[in-house]
């Protein structure tokens, strides 16, 4: 076994690849991480049958088994019909390197029809397709059962199954650029000229066409119009086709900005299915993403904030044609159950309109802050009638003939505010729409738009090829209200994972610190999200509710504050990536809620509405995509802080976010990044500047390290050179930086480098964040590669100059937890001795060498800091260099543990109430791994 190797072996073995066949797995135990364990999780497994559109007969071929895919429906609601969609590791050896020979199989060796497509590659660019697939992403329509899990398998087929799909969904472009797609249930017409994109589509006897509508405020008037040379299918089947159409809002523009909006609309089709899922992004283009400023104007003259956009509604509306006029009705509900049914004999139309109103005081009687409305409204009589509340918790409208039922819906319009459903019908025309609102303000009060933000959305258009009962109709809005707020995601077995080794090891549920960590990681989850009414979530005391908001770590300072407006919310703006730890315990535990309650929207809404967004425009800038924008103008601030640093974006979640919902809309925000990375980091070193293109190892440029990671990770787009320029920094950083054997803080090659700050800003940055990125890298890299060699000695003799710093009684255990007593930042002259502790001594700031640049931290640790610093020491022990002893291990491992069980750490994460914030995100980054590691370690 190689230097170093301990850390990412686990039980199993792989044998060799021959020919580029992935390698046949060994079993040689039996899966001891059962995520929902059968005595205590509500998840039942399952023989569910494969649904007949996705059924190709029984496997009769020999396949070779890569991966169970575990699929758990944790809603009390049947899906029956649902497309399930999300990456699965592949192990390097596995040497996989295309899709062709891959076969999803479902209960009772049934061939499943599947939708594969490559998502990441090993140490390689997506379109290097000689490198091995890392991330794969399968897709299928599956039918889910109440409370149930059901598991299928990934298999790889030297010889392919002899099948003919009949219910394949169909994808024809034609010569002229337009597209048409055959989903079985419908057929869609595409056309690149048009502003929505659907020129036409039929359902049965009837047809629809798609528009959009954007409304600024009570002056301007807009026309949407399509860029014709961004259209583009993303994915053309068999399973699910996506299609982006983009566009700009002309006769739309903000102060001091002629750029005028843009918007993408993703529209995806689905085998056996009439419905259209939507996904939107509406961006204000304004800003050069250059210099940050404080209020009065940029060191340039500009202003750096001051280009927002008023913006009334954003309208996708679906006109029908053909409906039975005698038999139509509008419908809408509130909760899901609860059915309106107007219109029919007697009227000439029906409207309903649902919404979710931009939260002021003095809502609802003054009594709320929030407000939401159902109106149904009847003519020839103008009968109007109206029902309020708080939120509504399931609201949908739609319309139904005797042939069709028509519903739209947006996931957590709770939440996000201004939006709203609306759906009319024409008794005895046939004529009816349903629209999508992803933004409904009042033209006279729009919705203000920070500069360079953008406003994430997600819709449904459902069709039932039948008239449904009230029961039928709230059984299929509580399907569509899953399927967008809790989608159904393959995961593999944690052992799997860990031996695929696309992360440091997890550790087992049944590991005995998991037992304290995970309910003071479920206190922190439920203080954040749970739907309280003024009962203290953070929802409620920080009105965090907006279109560019979403539930998210505190800043220090305001975790005791309820704010009174919604422009007091001054966030952390997921300051240390408490996504990171929730989509961890997804891995670990399954456990849906770890994905959707929080995270996933949270990376959303951190690349979308918080991170610098000119959208289309493509600024690049030196911080584009990395800022944490400023708006301090109406509601373009109710997300972000007013400092627009590049300094605050902790996104270690984000590549995770990514490979369990891969929507390419996110790889495209990786990718601006990156791009800006590109420009920002020059790579000739007299030309650096010190706080903007030097290559020292800080938070800052860690951070955007991150960012590049992703992007040379994901990126569809220029993926070659943003994987050049990230190989590039890593191995200038891997050859000056790490190879003294620490992780030195300064821009200096290493023949010229005598000295050495190593985490001069404190530990903390080094035991949260740095080691992370360098574990993930030496990952990436093949075995035996120099590089990972490098950085894995590096790790080893920080984890061990750490371990030094740490305070010990006579007995040599760890029982001080004294943030003065921990020791905080070093200075190493290599000079000194041949020994990496000999060599370095706790800086003080005072009557030290002084590094070649760096800043002196005088502040003593910081308590949250204790568990990562102790989690280092064990994983530096398992990368099996020697340099941590196993004694050094178990001391730590007895120290980790009675840090986890006190009661600073239970306040933090747990007793406080607060939810995540600053301290508890940052306390638990690297705790999972730790706990992996510590299994080595006696007790």
């Amino acid at each position: 076994m190689g230097v170093g190797e301990h850390l990412f072996q686990v039980r199993g073995s792989i044998n060799g690849s021959i020919d580029g066949r992935p390698a046949s797995w060994r079993w040689e135990y039996v899966d001891d991480v059962n995520t929902l364990a059968s005595n205590t999780s509500p998840f039942h497994n399952s023989g569910t049958s494969v649904p007949v559109i996705s059924s190709l007969g029984r496997l009769t071929n020999q396949c070779e088994a890569l991966t169970t895919l575990e699929l758990t429906n944790d809603q009390s609601v049947d899906r029956s019909s649902e497309l399930a969609w999300s990456g699965v590791p592949i192990p390097r050896e596995v040497s996989l390197t295309g899709t062709s020979n891959l076969v999803l199989v479902g209960p009772d060796e049934t061939l499943v029809a599947a939708q594969f497509r490559p998502l990441a590659r090993w140490n390689g660019a997506l379109s290097d397709s000689d490198a091995p697939l890392k991330w794969l992403e399968v897709a299928a329509v599956v039918a889910a059962e109440p409370s149930r899990k059901s598991n299928y398998s990934l298999r790889y087929c030297a010889t392919m199954p002899s099948v003919t799909d009949t219910n394949a969904l169909q994808v024809s472009i034609n010569p002229d650029g337009t597209v048409n797609v055959d989903t079985g249930l419908s057929q869609v017409s595409f056309d690149p000229a048009s502003a929505s994109g659907i020129s036409s589509g039929q359902v049965g006897t009837a047809t629809f066409t798609g528009r959009i509508q954007v409304d600024g405020d009570s002056v301007q008037s807009a026309t949407p119009g399509a860029d014709s040379s961004e259209f583009l299918v993303e994915e053309n089947g068999p399973v699910k086709a996506v299609i982006r159409v983009r566009g700009h809002v002309n006769g739309l523009t903000g102060p001091g900005c002629s750029n005028p909006p843009g918007y993408t609309l993703r529209w995806t089709l689905t085998r056996g299915s009439a419905d259209l899922d939507l996904e939107t992004d509406f961006v204000n283009e304004c800003g050069d993403g250059m210099f940050a400023a404080s209020p009065g104007g940029a060191i340039n003259g500009s202003d750096w904030w001051s280009r927002t956009l008023d913006i009334g509604n954003l309208i996708l509306t679906f006109d029908f044609s053909g409906m039975d006029g005698t038999t139509v009705v509008t419908r809408s509900s509130r909760d899901g159950s609860d059915i309106s049914n107007s219109g029919g004999a007697g009227t000439s139309s029906a409207s309903a309109v649902v919404r979710q109103y931009k939260g002021a005081v003095g809502n609802l009687s003054g009594s709320d802050w929030r407000w939401a409305r159902e109106t149904i409204t009847t003519l020839p009589s103008d009968a109007s009638n109206s029902v309020d509340a708080e939120f509504f918790p399931l609201p949908v409208a739609g319309v139904s003939d005797a042939n069709l039922t028509l519903q739209v819906q947006q996931p957590w319009m709770r939440f996000r505010e201004p939006q709203g459903l609306a759906a009319q019908s024409n008794y005895g025309s046939g004529q009816v729409s349903v629209s999508l609102y992803p933004v409904m303000a009042d033209l006279t009060d729009p919705f203000v738009l920070g500069e360079a933000q953008g406003i994430w959305g997600r819709g449904r258009l459902s069709i039932d090829t039948e008239s449904l009962s009230d029961s039928e109709f709230a059984l299929r809005a509580a399907r569509n209200n899953a399927a967008m707020e809790r989608g159904l995601l393959w995961r593999s077995p944690l052992w799997y994972l860990n031996q695929a080794k696309v992360f440091p090891q997890l550790p087992a549920v049944s590991a005995s610190e998991m037992d304290v960590l995970v309910p003071l990681i479920e206190g922190a989850h439920e203080n954040s999200v749970t739907d309280s009414i003024l009962g203290g979530a953070q929802r409620d005391r920080m009105k965090g509710y907006s279109l560019v908001g979403w539930v998210d770590s505190m800043q220090e300072g305001i975790k005791d504050i309820v704010n009174t407006s919604v422009n007091d919310y001054s966030p952390g703006n997921n300051i240390w990536s408490p996504t990171n730890s929730e989509l961890l315990m997804w891995f670990i535990t399954g456990d849906p809620k770890w994905v959707w309650d929080y995270a996933l929207p949270a990376e959303w809404n951190l690349w979308k509405s918080n991170a610098y967004n000119t959208g289309s425009r493509g600024v690049v800038g030196i911080r584009s995509g990395l800022v944490i924008g400023s708006s301090s103008i109406g509601d373009g601030a109710r997300y972000r802080s007013g400092y627009g640093s590049d300094d605050k974006f902790y996104n270690q979640g984000s590549g995770k976010a990514y490979v369990i919902r891969p929507h390419r809309s996110l790889a495209e925000r990786f990718q601006a990044a990156g791009d800006s990375v590109i420009s920002r980091y020059v790579d000739t070193a007299e030309n650096r500047e010190d706080t903007v293109s030097s290559r020292v190892i800080n938070r800052q440029v860690m951070q955007h390290l991150n960012a590049l990671r992703f992007a040379a990770d994901f990126a569809f787009e220029n993926d070659k050179a943003l994987r050049a320029k990230y190989s590039a920094m890593m191995q200038e950083y891997i050859a000056d930086n790490l190879s003294n054997g620490l992780f030195c803080y300064s821009d200096d090659a290493d023949t010229n480098r005598t000295d050495c700050a190593f985490a001069p800003g404190g530990v903390f940055h080094y035991v949260a964040l740095w080691q992370e990125l360098f574990y993930n890298h030496a990952l990436d890299l093949p075995p035996g590669n120099s590089q990972r060699e490098t950085i894995i000695n590096a790790l080893a003799s920080s984890a061990r100059l750490i371990d030094a710093g740490i305070p010990r009684d006579g007995s040599d255990e760890i029982t001080d937890f004294s943030p003065a007593a921990w020791g905080n930042s070093y200075v190493c002259d290599f000079s000194r001795g041949s020994d990496i502790v000999e060599q370095c001594v706790q800086y003080n700031c005072t009557g030290m060498i002084n590094p070649s640049n760096g800043t002196c931290s005088t502040d003593p640790t910081y308590d949250n800091a204790h568990l990562n610093t102790l989690g280092t020491v064990m994983l530096g022990n398992a990368l099996d260099t020697g340099q941590v002893s196993d004694s050094r291990c178990a001391q730590a491992r007895r120290g980790f543990n009675s840090n986890l069980n006190s009661p600073t750490v239970a306040n933090h994460l747990r007793d406080s109430g607060y939810g995540w914030h600053k301290d508890a995100s940052q306390m638990v980054q690297m705790v999972f791994y730790a706990i992996a590691a510590a299994q080595n370690c006696s007790l």
